[in-house]
């Protein structure tokens, strides 16, 4: 289930943020930090990344020195079997606080922008940085955006 509230300070974001409202809840009712089940089925949404092959992790670290992790793999630039959690091993993995993954989701700063300023940062193959950096400009990785932003929750509820 996906329920309301981010993070304290989310006004900052502005109406963008709704889209990052979401709490996932375990079947004992409990809400915990991170991406519900479907989010991992999002690979989907992803546009292809030419040149791009590898299993990609993209790891929200949290306050409490814990992190929440997606992953994906590429075959020929194709995105393909994705899940929730780290994979046992991975060629790239794309690491990011709380605060700017919620940035990210809402749309108001660009995984590559994120990049160049040193909050969005990579571990591992720069090739395949680079081919998923180059597909976030493609509209379809908005339709990932949106949806993985739906199934997220970055901080405890309340």
């Amino acid at each position: 289930m996906v329920e309301a509230d981010v993070s304290a300070g989310s006004g900052a974001l502005g109406k963008g943020a709704s889209a990052l409202r979401g709490a996932v809840e375990a079947p004992d009712g409990s809400r915990s930090p991170g991406f519900a089940p479907e989010a991992g089925q999002c690979h989907t949404l992803l546009p292809d990344a030419p040149g791009a092959n590898g299993t990609v992790t993209f790891s929200v670290g949290l306050a409490s020195r814990r992190e929440v992790s997606l992953h994906w793999t590429y075959r020929d630039g194709r995105p393909s079997d994705g899940g929730v959690g780290s994979p046992p091993s991975s060629d790239l993995t794309l690491s990011v606080d709380a605060s700017e993954a919620a940035k990210i989701f809402a749309g108001l700063v660009a995984p590559s922008v994120a990049f160049m300023r040193g909050r969005l940062k990579t571990s591992g193959d720069d090739a395949l940085a680079l081919a998923f950096l180059r597909s976030t400009v493609d509209p379809g990785f908005s339709r990932w955006l949106r949806k993985v932003g739906e199934l997220v929750s970055l901080e405890r509820s309340s």
